[in-house]
């Protein structure tokens, strides 16, 4: 796994909130022992069938790509066709498979949130990828946080196209990000 130094920064941030979320857990159980009737958890209503799909992920091979299935799957062309915008393969997949993961979870309150379930999912994506095509697809996971939104988002990595992203220059980039090679 690679980070950039602001990535470092935003999981020491993720760390520290985490460390407060126990803290806080650990005193309302006291509370919640001490006063059962009166104590209230708020607990987030999430629905599993709409985020399944992106929690557990499936992938698919379309035209010598590997895409996230999304809703929109039976929108692709029949074949991939370059444009102005995406230029070859590596580029249709890092644009097809990404996702906002605020778009998935709206009704979490803080971003640092994202980024946790980010680094989650992200190695979960790593392990599905690796499973399914078992060594012989090499691909990069990116996980970009700015500190409101966090984007997931996977490619190939062709022999015959640039990458996406430049791994060996992640501190050049202004957001932090995470890529995990499988």
């Amino acid at each position: 796994m690679l980070v950039n130094s602001q990535m470092k920064k935003y999981l020491d941030e993720l760390e520290q909130a985490r460390e407060r979320v126990e803290k806080q857990n650990q005193n309302q159980k006291r509370v919640k022992a001490r006063k059962a009737k009166k104590a209230k958890t708020r607990l987030r209503n999430v629905e599993l069938r709409s985020i399944e799909p992106f929690i557990f992920p499936t992938f698919i091979e379309w035209d010598g790509c590997v895409l996230l299935k999304q809703k929109n799957g039976s929108d692709l062309p029949p074949h991939f066709t370059p444009s102005k915008f995406i230029i070859d393969r590596t580029a249709f997949e890092a644009f097809h498979n990404h996702i906002h993961i605020s778009d998935i979870f709206e009704d979490i309150i803080e971003p640092i949130q994202l980024l946790g379930i980010g680094v989650n999912m992200i190695e979960i994506w790593a392990a599905v990828l690796y499973r399914q095509f078992k060594g012989e697809r090499n691909f990069y996971l990116v996980l970009s946080y700015d500190g409101e939104e966090a984007v997931l988002r996977f490619y190939s990595v062709r022999q015959d196209e640039p990458p996406w992203i430049t791994v060996d220059s992640l501190d050049s980039y202004l957001d932090g990000v995470m890529v995990i090679e499988v």
